[in-house]
């Protein structure tokens, strides 16, 4: 099972690269690490996306920009990365948000290797820490202030609410 299992990973892999080769993703003409996301699925889906290990990563690089295939900021969440002692990014690992994949189809997101600070990436979340809340557009959390745990847990688009811990009881 395990030779069937290595067999067929380095078939989808060849075959990934094949695709990827004849999407045009590597029109841009920035230095740039080109990421192609393919859905297999017969409906447009926005999914988590990680991009496994980065390496190797252009010298002098202090800081990593993901932008879509219209150039806008992609917000991105760094999973692992390891600096050396000039503050130099050496190897990443990253999340963000594939959004809107069209059905069996793919989209194109590109990895710009910076050698200064990126301005921060404007998302949909709030934090408001005086009063321990944080929400985006799904959900709504509030922080027992004595505890740090969960108090309340919403889902905003329905108003239900999924966890109310404020008597303290699980």
């Amino acid at each position: 099972l395990d030779a069937a299992q290595q067999h067929a990973q380095s078939l989808l892999e060849a075959s990934l690269k094949s695709i990827a080769a004849r999407t045009n993703a590597n029109a841009d003409p920035r230095p740039t690490l080109t990421l192609t996301v393919f859905n297999p699925l017969g409906w447009p889906r926005t999914d988590l996306v990680t991009t496994g290990r980065i390496y190797p990563i252009p010298g002098g690089t202090q800081q990593l920009f993901m932008r879509d295939r219209a150039g806008q900021a992609v917000p991105f969440q760094m999973i692992r990365q390891t600096r050396d002692a000039n503050g130099n990014v050496l190897v990443a690992e990253m999340a963000f948000a594939a959004t809107n994949l069209p059905s069996a189809g793919y989209d194109t997101y590109y990895l710009d290797f910076l050698p200064q600070s990126a301005p921060a990436v404007e998302t949909a979340l709030r934090l408001d820490q005086s009063s321990l809340i944080m929400e985006n557009e799904h959900l709504r959390v509030c922080l027992d202030p004595a505890t740090g745990g969960v108090a309340t847990l919403l889902h905003k688009p329905t108003g239900h609410e999924i966890l109310d811990n404020t008597d303290g009881a699980f």
